[in-house]
């Protein structure tokens, strides 16, 4: 098995309105307080075909070369799903056998059977760990599947969207980022573009600091407009 890369603070540098690390190469609005993987991280969209996890590489009859090239990043715990590029792998070294046993060289060149996770390379070991490992997947990787098969039927059903006339887009700015926000922006568009409704709203209480850096409204801005009952 690969050694893992060591997880150490992200190198950051400012490129203007984000902070990016040099890197893992994700960005953030502010200073992250989690830890750099040590290698790129990609997101699901952005990966290279070249890169592939260590049950694929066994899957090839492979072996890693080193440590991880790049690593994705899950939803749930464990987050770092390393990734090796297969074009620094070797081939795999298959244990000396019995020149006439042809079964076992069968079966060592085959697997008799995957006992970890196809995703992540997971190995399930005490009873309990067994309970979590269903179709040859742990549940973090389970759970990352069914986010990304949502995840594309979303995408499909925006697109089939938008190719339609028969709705508008609606959107807001609000005077904070909690849920009792007042909405002190409004805006109505058809989908080619043409604009229905746009106003900005008078709310009752004061625009937070953290909002005012979203949309750069401030509450000199909306006290001269209407209040959103008016609208």
């Amino acid at each position: 098995m690969a050694s893992k890369p060591r997880k150490r603070k992200h190198h950051l540098e400012w490129e203007g309105r984000r902070y990016r690390c040099t890197v893992c190469q994700w960005t953030w609005k502010k200073p992250p307080r989690s830890a750099c993987p040590g290698v790129p991280c990609y997101r699901v969209d952005d990966l290279p075909s070249y890169l592939v996890s260590q049950p694929e590489l066994h899957r090839r009859h492979l072996q890693a070369a080193g440590s991880p090239d790049a690593c994705y990043f899950r939803l749930k715990e464990p987050h770092w799903l390393w990734l090796f590029d297969v074009r620094k792998a070797t081939l795999l070294e298959l244990p000396k056998l019995p020149r006439f046993d042809v079964v076992a060289r069968l079966k060592a060149w085959w697997g008799s059977g995957p006992v970890w996770c196809q995703w992540c390379g997971w190995r399930p070991e005490s009873d309990e760990d067994w309970k979590h490992f269903t179709s040859l997947c742990c549940d973090s990787c389970r759970f990352e599947q069914e986010w990304l098969r949502q995840r594309k039927s979303v995408c499909r059903w925006a697109h089939d969207l938008v190719q339609a006339d028969d709705w508008v887009f609606l959107a807001t700015a609000t005077t904070g980022i909690h849920s009792w926000a007042e909405v002190i922006e409004l805006a109505v568009l058809r989908p080619n573009g043409e604009v229905l409704l746009h106003t900005l709203l008078r709310p009752q209480s004061l625009i937070a600091p953290e909002a005012t850096t979203i949309h750069a409204l401030t509450d000199p801005d909306v006290q001269a407009v209407p209040t959103f009952p008016d609208v």
